[in-house]
């Protein structure tokens, strides 16, 4: 389906929309105490005693204010904050204005951390943490390294997937023995290709712990999935994963696993358009007027004429369909049905950055008797968001 769209949205209650009834209207007093942390001349107090809010929101105004201050003034309280969720809060507040000095200190209490105990809020704190100071105190590599490794290791899998992928992000980046093989475990058990993909992302940038074996699975599956239905793009990306890979190996090696790989998968073909006889040029606003014929529109027909006329070939509705186009399968969650006659009519008018070519022939709807057109244009309109 649709991964993401532009939605319009408008007001349909009457002529004037009623006032606005959120929180800045109610000035609840989460919403004060962050406008309080927000001012310049917030109290060091305030913030220090606001960093373990419960309102994440509050949270992070408090921390905000605790960074603009010299960090010798405020990172001995909250070393010895009582609030776990606050001590996590300094933990992301020094590795953010000085990562380099704070390195081994905070790989040292980051690694101590009761995680089977921890909230998600500090699970996530503590991985932003050792995520920052690996990327900003690069002198501190080794001593991160060996106190991180293992308990990052041991935290999967935590059991929420997003925070799982961001740790196995870590993890590479701290070469972290044993990848290949745990990696390639989310390959063949995920239920998700978006996951999958993920993973082997991954996997192209771990140099250490591969087997032959494990390399060969490993590209049989980036090579099988370069033929799975995907956005326009997403063939490249899986050709850059393999070439990546393969940068990573030795010639030897490289040459060796290329002679067992099989020939790269194919896209799915679809039938093409059945040759039809030419109706009339339809336009923009004639087809309007036209789509108002009586009676109610066959939206199995609908369904039938996407393939007859061959919009199957380069548009995906619910997983069926090339990919060279939009992905249709929310398409009337977005558009309106002028949007959609002008799109098949006039194809070149507006083209999406990601399509800049806009290959679409014109004229593809001139075969299309007027209740045809109709029962098209109402079956696209009928594709919404589930």
């Amino acid at each position: 389906g649709t991964q993401s769209g532009l939605y319009r949205v408008r007001w349909v209650g009457g002529t004037t929309p009623p006032p606005a009834q959120g929180t800045f209207e109610r000035q609840d007093p989460a919403l004060k105490l962050r406008k309080q942390l927000e001012d310049l001349a917030c109290p060091q107090a305030l913030a220090l005693s606001s960093l373990g809010h419960a309102d994440r929101f509050v949270r992070y105004a408090a921390r905000l204010a605790l960074e603009r201050k010299p960090i010798a003034e405020w990172q001995a309280a909250v070393r010895t904050a009582t609030s776990p969720l606050a001590r996590a809060e300094g933990w992301l507040a020094r590795a953010r204005v000085d990562a380099e000095a704070s390195a081994p200190e905070l790989a040292e209490q980051i690694a101590g951390l009761d995680f089977s105990a921890a909230t998600s809020e500090i699970r996530w704190l503590a991985l932003r943490s050792a995520m920052l100071t690996w990327m900003r105190a690069p002198n501190h590599h080794e001593t991160q390294r060996a106190l991180l490794t293992a308990p990052v290791s041991a935290w999967l899998p935590s059991g929420d997937a997003l925070l799982d992928r961001e740790m196995s992000a870590l993890l590479v980046a701290m070469n972290a023995p044993g990848l290949p093989q745990r990696f390639m475990e989310k390959l063949r058990s995920s239920a998700y290709n978006e996951e999958k993909l993920h993973y082997a992302l991954l996997l192209r940038l771990v140099e250490s712990g591969w087997t032959r074996d494990l390399r060969v699975e490993y590209l049989n599956w980036v090579r099988a999935a370069r033929g799975l239905p995907g956005g326009f793009s997403l063939a490249g990306f899986y050709e850059a994963i393999e070439r990546e890979a393969f940068a990573r190996m030795s010639e030897s090696e490289a040459e060796a696993v290329r002679t067992i790989l099989p020939p790269v998968a194919t896209v799915a073909q679809y039938a093409p358009a059945e040759p039809r006889a030419f109706v009339r040029a339809w336009t923009t606003t004639e087809s309007a007027a036209a789509l108002e014929v009586a009676g109610a529109p066959d939206l199995a027909r609908g369904e039938r004429l996407f393939e007859a006329v061959g919009c199957v070939q380069c548009h995906r509705v619910n997983g069926k369909g090339g990919s060279v186009g939009p992905d249709l399968s929310a398409v009337g969650s977005r558009f309106g049905r002028r949007d959609l006659l002008e799109a098949i009519l006039e194809p070149q008018k507006v083209v999406s950055d990601q399509y800049p070519l806009a290959p679409m022939p014109i004229g593809l709807a001139n075969t299309l008797q007027a209740a045809e057109l109709r029962d098209l244009i109402s079956w696209l309109e009928d594709r919404v968001a589930q």
